[in-house]
């Protein structure tokens, strides 16, 4: 059967293990929706009411699947309104493969304020919200194409990255080499990088020398899988664990070792006093967010901070690392328990945690009944 760029592009997000595609047809994109259905139940398109929404749920499908969100859009119109939900996937660092059309390559003089019609430099625009954009220049390409966006969506702290899909190669005839995909390329995560042993072991001696230490688990802790890892760490060490948002059931919240979420979106004053009092911070993938530490008061004076995280900016960002780990956390969370032969009793953190718990839900339920009075009343509580 003869195949044109849809067909291989579609043929090939199937290989990578994408189930569904998210978004709002075009005339421009249609080739895209015909190789999708020239796959039958190997990948399937889902129709949005708005491509705001379709970055979104590509967005969504990423994080529960633990695999790339694809989301596509028409010429012009249709992928500048990605602009917001990859945003939110760049700074949340979801892989996301974003796909949209554009009229005819040779174009150039009718770019100038839409002379011809639906035409926008859709590259430009995107470039601050995404990762690596990039403009099919032949239907021969596209393996190529989609390969090194896969590889780019999954690869170091992953994000979101942009295809630009000109009207002519993308409905092309395919006359290419034969190609083959490695479903591994589009693995999250794609690698496993690892601290030194020298580095692992400064982490070491700064936690077995700690009086209250306190885990922060971000976003990058569920991203690496790296649940089995932090529980027994926390376990080993009677350390509690406070969470991000994003980084929320990392250890799961009915453990006696939970703080649940920090900060001052949906934090609760347990964490907060455990994270203040905290002599040591050992931070997973966790970015020290405006929200996460009360408008940037965590960490406090005289804390330590261990950091782990596969971003090296982030190390010494806004503040000082004591311990920078640069690498996977999952597989440096590891080589930390495989050399840690420490181990403390966690029965009176767990303790301490439950009375906290105690008196925060006694508290928190008196104000429930007074806005209840007061809502009763007419009258306000704020």
């Amino acid at each position: 059967m003869k195949k044109h760029g849809g067909n291989v592009m579609a043929g090939l997000l199937a290989d990578y293990g994408v189930t569904a595609v998210f978004g709002v047809p075009g005339g421009q994109i249609l080739p895209l929706y015909y190789g999708i259905l020239d796959e039958g139940n190997r990948i399937r398109h889902i129709l949005m009411k708005d491509e705001i929404d379709a970055t979104f749920a590509a967005d969504a499908y990423a994080r529960i699947s633990g695999g790339i969100g694809v989301c596509d859009a028409t010429a012009g119109c249709g992928a500048i309104k990605f602009i917001s939900g990859l945003a939110e996937a760049y700074n949340t660092s979801i892989p996301v493969i974003a796909i949209g059309s554009e009229m005819e390559g040779d174009w150039l003089a009718a770019r100038y304020r839409g002379t011809g019609s639906q035409v926008v430099d859709s590259k430009e625009v995107l470039k601050p919200v995404t990762k690596w954009q990039a403009c099919l220049p032949h239907v021969n390409k596209m393996p190529e194409l989609v390969q090194t966006a896969a590889q780019m969506a999954v690869s170091g702290r992953p994000g979101p990255v942009f295809i630009e899909c000109p009207w002519r190669p993308f409905r092309e005839e395919y006359t290419g080499p034969d190609y083959e995909s490695n479903r591994k390329l589009a693995s999250l995560p794609a690698h496993r990088p690892t601290p030194s042993r020298d580095e692992i072991d400064e982490a070491i001696q700064v936690l077995k020398e700690a009086k209250r230490p306190v885990m922060l688990l971000g976003g990058g802790a569920w991203r690496s899988g790296a649940r089995a890892e932090i529980t027994a760490l926390a376990e080993r060490m009677a350390m509690p664990a406070a969470a991000s948002l994003t980084g929320k059931g990392v250890l799961p919240e009915n453990h006696p070792l939970s703080l649940g979420v920090v900060g001052s979106l949906g934090g609760n004053d347990v964490s907060r006093k455990m994270v203040e009092e905290a002599d040591v911070i050992l931070a997973i993938g966790f970015k020290f967010s405006q929200n996460s530490t009360y408008g940037w008061t965590i960490p406090r004076k005289g804390q330590k901070e261990i950091r782990i995280d596969i971003d090296e900016t982030e190390m010494n960002k806004l503040h000082t690392t004591d311990v920078g780990l640069v690498g996977d956390a999952k597989a440096t969370l590891q080589l930390l328990l495989d050399r840690l032969d420490a181990q403390r009793d966690p029965t009176a953190v767990e303790k301490e945690i439950a009375k906290l718990y105690r008196a925060w839900r006694k508290k928190t339920g008196r104000r429930w009944r007074l806005t209840i009075v007061l809502l009763r009343r007419g009258s306000s509580p704020y």
